[in-house]
């Protein structure tokens, strides 16, 4: 596991790290689904974090990855199985046009960066 380095300014006043007191990104999905970033600079020991909108442009030409997360978002404990997102990601085109053991792994990659 990659031992995460922590700044002094990333450390609060207790020795606590403030990186790890707020999530990286803010998802909202009533409404109009959107996107939120922590700004690094904001998180301080004493006031609220902010957050800083993720301009549509910037995530949806990322269909499958996105659909995944709407779906995983959706699902009890957070978990899909294979055939499932392959269904909800690409409805109709199981085992057809698309490589979907490769489509499915690229989608998942996209997530995690």
């Amino acid at each position: 596991m990659k031992q995460q380095r922590e700044t002094a300014s990333e450390v609060g006043n207790e020795g606590v790290s403030t990186h790890f007191l707020y999530p990286a990104i803010r998802i909202y999905t009533c409404g109009e689904f959107a996107l939120e970033r922590l700004i690094p600079s904001s998180v301080s020991p004493v006031d609220l974090p902010q957050y800083k909108p993720v301009p549509r442009g910037e995530w949806s030409h990322r269909g499958p990855a996105i659909t995944m997360l709407k779906v995983l978002l959706c699902s009890d404990d957070r978990r899909a199985s294979r055939d499932m997102l392959i269904e909800e990601i690409w409805p109709g085109k199981r085992g057809s046009a698309i490589n979907s053991d490769h489509a499915l792994h690229s989608a998942a990659s996209v997530l995690r960066t």
